[in-house]
C-alpha cells in the first residue's frame, strides 16, 4: 500500500513538472518594443518590428493626436456622458512594485503586527468633470496599433501634485522617462466637441 502511495506521488509530481514545463516564461527585463525614439524598437520602428504591427507605420488613424480647439467641431448630436461603475474582480500588479491605490492604507500601517480594515475601494468617487468631451476615431498607442477605436477624453484636465506625478513615474519604470508614443497626423480626421 506504501509503494502504490508513493508511485501514485511521483507519477503526479511528473505531471505537474511536464504541465510548469510547457508553461512559457516572459522575461520581465526585455520589451518587444520602446519609446525610446533613438532606439531600434522605438515607435518610428514599430510597424517594421512584426508584419502584424504594419498599421503602427501604414495607418491613416493613428493616436495620439493633439487636440485644438481650433479645429474641433462641435457636435449637438452627442449625448452627455454617464459614469457607471459596476465591480468586477480583476487582479491588476507589477512585481516588485506596491498598488498605488493602495497608498494611503500603506501609509495608514504603523506595524507589521498591525491589522487594519481598509475597506474597499469605489472609483465612483473619483470626482470626473463629464461635461464637455472629444471624440474621435484613432488607434491603440501601442503595437498593434490596431485602428477603429472611437477615443472619448474629458475636456477639462486633471491636476496631480508632484508626489503623485512622481508616485506614477515609480508605476511605470523600467521606462519612467517616457511613456508616450510621438503625436500622429490628424490626416482629414474629424475632432468632435461635445458641450453642455
Amino acid at each position: 500500500m506504501k509503494k502504490n502511495s508513493i508511485v501514485q506521488i511521483l507519477f503526479y509530481g511528473f505531471l505537474v513538472s511536464l504541465v510548469l514545463k510547457s508553461c512559457p516564461v516572459r522575461s520581465q527585463e526585455s520589451s518587444e518594443f520602446s519609446y525610446d525614439g533613438n532606439s531600434d524598437k522605438g515607435p518610428q520602428h514599430w510597424g517594421d518590428l512584426k508584419p502584424e504591427w504594419s498599421s503602427c507605420k501604414t495607418g491613416t488613424t493613428q493616436s495620439a493626436i493633439n487636440f485644438d480647439d481650433a479645429q474641433v467641431k462641435v457636435n449637438p448630436g452627442l449625448q452627455a456622458l454617464n459614469v457607471a461603475y459596476k465591480t468586477s474582480l480583476a487582479i491588476l500588479t507589477k512585481k516588485g512594485t506596491h498598488n498605488l491605490m493602495l497608498e494611503p492604507q500603506l501609509q495608514a500601517i504603523a506595524s507589521g503586527n498591525e491589522e487594519i480594515v481598509v475597506g474597499p475601494y469605489n472609483p465612483a468617487n473619483i470626482n470626473i468633470d463629464t461635461g464637455s468631451y472629444y471624440r474621435c476615431t484613432g488607434s491603440l498607442t501601442t503595437p498593434p496599433c490596431t485602428e477603429n477605436v472611437v477615443w472619448t477624453v474629458i475636456k477639462k484636465v486633471s491636476t496631480a501634485t508632484e508626489a503623485q506625478v512622481n508616485l506614477l513615474r515609480l508605476a511605470i519604470l523600467p521606462e519612467p522617462v517616457g511613456n508616450a508614443r510621438p503625436l500622429q497626423a490628424l490626416n482629414g480626421r474629424e475632432v468632435e466637441l461635445y458641450q453642455p
